[in-house]
């Protein structure tokens, strides 16, 4: 069975109807969705919100909740099998190569990097690879002359929006 309530009581009524001070957050569609689960009750609480998932985490933490990531579902088929793309920051570094053309490297990331952690993130995959031997990072940084990009899920979602219209 699935309860729904307003955002604005669903710490209250996870507390008082489940006995539970935890809440899973998860995105989809552009929309943060709360759960809240009791498996001896079979029951989830649940509530959808038009906010960011970091702004709904704080709110609900100062509720007095736990928050995690994630979703109660009483339908397996209906569970999150993707990551959220409000939840995607994608890198992409453009760097010197050895050939004519530059080379371009593309990262995803489930929390926001920064530019050290996205070349180093590159550096550790070129020597996995091979594309590059016995070379110190400062070094591989030196003679890639990188240029590195980070998108937001937000810019992200912007991009799709322009392309689909919604």
């Amino acid at each position: 069975m699935v309860l729904t309530v307003p955002f604005e009581e669903f710490a209250e009524i996870a507390s008082k109807r489940l006995g539970v001070r935890e809440a899973f957050v998860t995105s989809r569609n552009g929309r943060t969705l709360i759960t809240a689960g009791e498996p001896a009750k079979s029951t989830v609480l649940a509530t959808w919100v038009d906010k960011k998932p970091a702004d709904v985490r704080k709110e609900l933490m100062g509720s007095g909740l736990s928050v995690h990531t994630g979703a109660w579902s009483l339908d397996l088929d209906s569970a999150p099998h993707e990551v959220e793309i409000e939840t995607v920051y994608v890198a992409g570094v453009a760097y010197k190569s050895a050939e004519s053309k530059p080379g371009i490297w593309m990262d995803a990331y489930s929390e926001q990097p920064n530019e050290a952690t996205v070349l180093r993130s590159m550096f550790e995959e070129f020597c996995e690879t091979g594309e590059i031997a016995d070379v110190s990072f400062e070094e591989f940084v030196r003679l890639a002359n990188p240029n590195v990009v980070i998108l937001t899920p937000d810019q992200v979602k912007d991009f799709i929006r322009k392309k689909t219209g919604c």
